[in-house]
This record gives C-alpha cells, structure tokens and sequence, in this order.
C-alpha cells in the first residue's frame, strides 16, 4: 500500500490559524535577598480555544550559589479545564567556585 504524500504548507487565505501567544514576566528584587514575581501568559491556539496563566513567585537567595523559590501556577487550559500547581525549587551550584584556588 502507498502512502499520500505529504501536504506541504504554502500560506494564503486557507492557512490554519497560527499559535498565538503571550508572555510577560517580572521579578523585582523586595530585598537585597527576596524576590517576588509574576509571570502572565496568554495565547489562542490552532482551535479557537483560549489559554492564560498567571504564576507568582517568591525568591529567597541563600547565598550567591543557592536559591529557593516557589511558585504558584493559576491556569486554564483549551478545554477550560483551570489548574492549580505549587512548585517547590532549590538550585545550587555544584564544582569549583571562583572562590576556591586551582
């Protein structure tokens, strides 16, 4: 059995719809260890469906190699499904530091 090719995509008037979104996002320092955040997306995608989601965050640096931060995820997806997600993270930094001698 031979399989159709391929259609290949040449824009016009019959193109689908592209994914359209978009992001804003900021973290102003509260102190000169804390942050708090925001981040908000938006878009439309192949479908006429809208997504959004808004995230704080807070930030908390330990030192120059470690920081924590949570972040709390409001969204709804294309099926106007709404979700809600809270996000623990710690990064540190693992190796020769600046401070150690070679």
């Amino acid at each position: 059995m031979v399989e159709p090719a391929p259609q290949v995509f040449r824009g016009g008037r019959d193109a689908p719809r592209r994914l359209r979104r978009r992001h804003v996002e900021t973290e102003p320092a509260l102190h000169r260890r804390r942050a708090l955040g925001l981040a908000a997306i938006a878009g439309a995608g192949r479908v006429a469906a809208h997504e959004w989601a808004v995230t704080p965050s807070l930030t908390y640096w330990q030192s120059e190699f470690v920081f924590l931060r949570a972040l709390w995820e409001h969204a709804r997806d294309a099926l106007a499904v709404t979700h809600d997600r809270l996000t623990i993270q710690a990064v540190f930094a693992m190796g020769p530091h600046k401070h150690e001698l070679f």
